[in-house]
Formats: C-alpha cells, sequence, structure tokens
C-alpha cells in the first residue's frame, strides 16, 4: 500500500527525487524488475551517485540473478564516486537480500552495506576478483570509521 501511496504521489511530482526513492525501496519485494527501472533511471540522470540508490539498485539486481551486473555498478560506484569523496555514514533502512529474499534492516552505514552484500555475492558466486576488492574494502571501512570521529 505505501508504494501506492508514492506513486499517486509521483503521479503528480514526478521529479520528487526522494519519493521516488521511496517507491521503489517499496517495490523491491513486490516487484524488482519495476524498483530496479525507478533506480536505474535515478543513476542515468547523472551527477554524484547516492549510496542509497546505489545500494537499493544492486539489491534488485541480486534478487533477479544479475549478480554480475551488480557487482559492476557497485564497484563503479566505489571506484569512481565513493573513492574521490570524504566519509560520511549514511543511516536508512535497507532490504538485505543475501539469502535470496528480502529482509527489512536498519543501518548507519549504508556505503558498509553495500561491500557487505558485494562481498558476500561475489563470494557466493565465485568471483574472485570481486570477492578480493570488496573484502579489502571491508577491511579499510573501520580505519576509515576511526578517523572521521
Amino acid at each position: 500500500r505505501a508504494a501506492e501511496l508514492f506513486e499517486f504521489h509521483l503521479a503528480q511530482h514526478p521529479h520528487d527525487r526522494q519519493a521516488r526513492i521511496a517507491y521503489a525501496f517499496c517495490l523491491i519485494p513486490l516487484n524488482p524488475e519495476n524498483a530496479e527501472w525507478q533506480l536505474s533511471d535515478m543513476l542515468n540522470i547523472g551527477g554524484r551517485q547516492d549510496p542509497l540508490v546505489v545500494y537499493d539498485l544492486c539489491s534488485c539486481l541480486v534478487l533477479q540473478g544479475s549478480h554480475r551486473r551488480a557487482l559492476q555498478i557497485a564497484r563503479h560506484y566505489w571506484s569512481e564516486q565513493r573513492e574521490h569523496i570524504p566519509r560520511r555514514t549514511v543511516s536508512a533502512h535497507l532490504w538485505d537480500v543475501n539469502n535470496g529474499s528480502p529482509v527489512l534492516m536498519e543501518t548507519d552505514d549504508v556505503d558498509a552495506c553495500l561491500a557487505a552484500m558485494c562481498a558476500r555475492t561475489s563470494e557466493r558466486y565465485r568471483q574472485e576478483e570481486d570477492t578480493l576488492f570488496w573484502q579489502g574494502i571491508l577491511e579499510e571501512l573501520p580505519a576509515q570509521q576511526s578517523t572521521d570521529e
């Protein structure tokens, strides 16, 4: 029902970015294909990528079995966007999709959750290069967090 409310709102305010993110979030467990379309469209607009949009898009792709594409998008975000900006944590509600079905979770660090999801996904599908990349990121994250406090 929440998705229906956001759909109604977006019909009247199609450029409301936060409402589109919330709408896509509501769609992830029900219709990951539509959520993927919404989120991909936001990434294609350009500019700095929102870590929440990247995480949600990768979640959709993992749910649909497109793990390679999810890993490519996450790695592009990390290499092109994330590495070149100062570390800041983003809190959010997310879908944990690592067990094949979405489970609602809360986090204080979307980037850390993205790295963890990618590490588990690459390990599960035996993507050795990606596994090493994401495990290295996870090892660096606590050190990065402690320098920001």
